[in-house]
């Protein structure tokens, strides 16, 4: 019989986003339409 098997990983929630980066209340939280804006803005930024 095949064994469970579990992942864990340790990760940063919202990494590359100034605002959002290990603050654990935006695991749950929806940004408004200037926070989409700027997390968007240095996602493009960072992936340049």
């Amino acid at each position: 019989p095949a064994k469970p098997t579990c992942i864990v990983a340790h990760t940063n929630k919202g990494a590359g986003i100034s605002f959002m980066s290990d603050d654990v209340t935006w695991h749950h939280r929806v940004p408004n339409a200037e926070q989409y804006k700027q997390a968007m803005d240095e996602l493009k930024k960072a992936a340049e």
